[in-house]
């Protein structure tokens, strides 16, 4: 069991493969820092659809760690990267396939600070009955459910 993991996102419409990440962060730590992109980052990233507003992401997020029973840190998210290049007592990051380029980067990063890599967890997709992955490009798009 490490120490602190971490990991990052949008979180918008809370979903399936968001649950399983948060899931596979509790099971390597007690202690989580989770990153949630601020509104105004979450535009820059030119998202193809609308996103929800930060206080709304982060209660979802809080509702379902608070279930876990682990100790979380909720952090706003200006960059790709937040804490993930300066916390120390990081061990570990949990990443998508998706944002496991940003995870290597971070690594970079932190070896640059003369810091340890992180270990890399990356989790598989979620699926739906239809096949296709949760994602909320998806749920926006209507092609798979959000429950």
């Amino acid at each position: 069991m490490f120490k602190k993991v971490c990991l990052g996102g949008t979180f918008s419409i809370f979903h399936k493969g968001h649950k399983k990440l948060l899931l596979k962060a509790s099971q390597l730590s007690r202690r989580l820092i989770v990153g949630v992109t601020s509104d105004e980052y979450a535009k820059s990233l030119r998202k193809c659809h609308p996103v929800e507003a930060f206080e709304k992401r982060v209660e979802k997020i809080k509702k379902f760690l608070e279930t876990l029973q682990v100790s979380f840190k909720i952090v706003k998210l200006h960059d790709p990267y937040g804490p993930a290049v300066y916390d120390e007592e990081l061990e570990a990051i949990v990443v998508s396939s998706e944002t496991l380029p940003t995870a290597l980067k971070i690594n970079q990063v932190r070896r640059k600070k003369g810091l340890r890599p992180l270990t890399i967890y990356v989790v598989e997709w979620v699926l739906a009955e239809n096949g296709l992955r949760y994602s909320s490009t998806a749920i926006w798009r209507g092609l798979v459910a959000t429950s």
